[in-house]
């Protein structure tokens, strides 16, 4: 398949499995965001190579003020989603690197980031391997997600919700630009959602 049909068909899977409250759905949604933004041969830059090269950003929620010694867990949870936050709340945008990087919960004293969430849930929890020995960061998350759970689900997991509505509002420019190129028109088109 084509790099252009592919990334095409992952964003429509990403669209549909972010609506679903369904612990392993959550998982997959880790490999198709890793898939499209981090793997060493990722589909936006296959996709975008090639095109006039459009920047995406990604707008994300930030902590208002940093962890105190006394926390044990602080996290933004749905505030990934700065859309989701209450209005007026910090939020940034950032490139794909700030992205992977951004903290967005602090556990067992430290600084969590969207890749290692990304990284837990793909290839620890069950998104596209299982790895029931974590270690270093992934063994943070993974003893987090069996303390707390998030609307029912487990920590690590059910950040990725939040995570994947970011990125697919930040792949919005280029799946417009997919499409409009005339490639895989009736068969791979994505109808991408407005956030509010």
């Amino acid at each position: 398949m084509d790099a252009e049909r592919l990334f095409l068909a992952r964003c429509k899977q990403l669209k549909i499995l972010v609506e679903s409250n369904d612990e392993v759905e959550l998982l997959d949604m880790a490999s198709l965001i890793r898939q499209l933004l981090f793997d060493q041969h990722s589909l936006i830059d296959s996709v975008n190579k090639g095109r006039s090269k459009i920047n995406l950003k990604f707008h994300v929620g930030d902590f208002s003020y940093p962890p105190d010694q006394y926390v044990t867990l602080m996290s933004l949870e749905d505030g990934i989603d700065p859309y989701t936050r209450r209005p007026g709340s910090l939020s940034l945008v950032l490139p794909r690197k700030g992205f992977q990087n951004h903290v967005i919960a602090y556990g067992a004293g430290q600084k969590l980031t969207i890749i290692e969430a990304i990284k837990f849930a793909a290839h620890i929890a069950g998104g596209r391997h299982h790895d029931p020995y974590p270690k270093g960061k992934d063994k943070i998350i993974a003893d987090l997600s069996k303390q707390h759970r998030i609307g029912g689900l487990p920590f690590g997991v059910r950040l990725q919700k939040a995570i994947a509505r970011v990125v697919l509002r930040a792949l919005d420019p280029l799946i417009q630009d997919v499409q409009s190129s005339g490639l895989n028109l009736l068969k791979c088109r994505v109808q991408v959602f407005q956030l509010h």
